[in-house]
């Protein structure tokens, strides 16, 4: 990434999957969701446009790409999780429009903010565990 930055390319990373990359947690349907925060530091840190970008369907064959920027202060301490919460809104607003077209059997909740899981692995819930907790249970 710093390299594709230094030659002045666009980066594009998926960030709404919940993965084992440093995260920060922003609320997603009024639960903290993981989300990796590196796309977004590196943005702030070198002061580059952030830009959030949202495909739907609205057709077949046929895809609408929403494109916004998400303002923010580089000397502002708080900025990342500022723009992660811009992000993760956005995010939420799209999946309420078109419920259809988002992946709900995503893990999306899987890890908890409150849970060290490189010290503590095991307390990963698998798929089983995951539902349950989703379902209520």
């Amino acid at each position: 990434m710093l390299r594709a930055i230094k030659e002045g390319n666009v980066i594009a990373a998926l960030i709404d999957q919940d993965t084992a990359l440093e995260s920060r947690y922003s609320n997603f349907f009024n639960l903290p969701a993981a989300y990796p925060i590196a796309p977004i530091r590196l943005a702030i840190k070198y002061k580059l446009p952030l830009i959030s970008s949202f495909i739907y369907r609205t057709a077949p064959l046929s895809h609408y790409v929403q494109t916004d920027i998400i303002e923010y202060d580089p000397e502002d301490p708080e900025a990342e999780q500022k723009a992660l919460d811009v992000f993760s809104s956005r995010f939420e607003d799209l999946v309420k429009k078109h419920p259809e077209q988002w992946i709900w059997w995503h893990r999306r909740w899987r890890r908890r903010p409150e849970i060290d899981y490189n010290k503590y692995p095991e307390k990963l819930p698998g798929t089983k565990e995951y539902l349950r907790w989703l379902e209520g249970d």
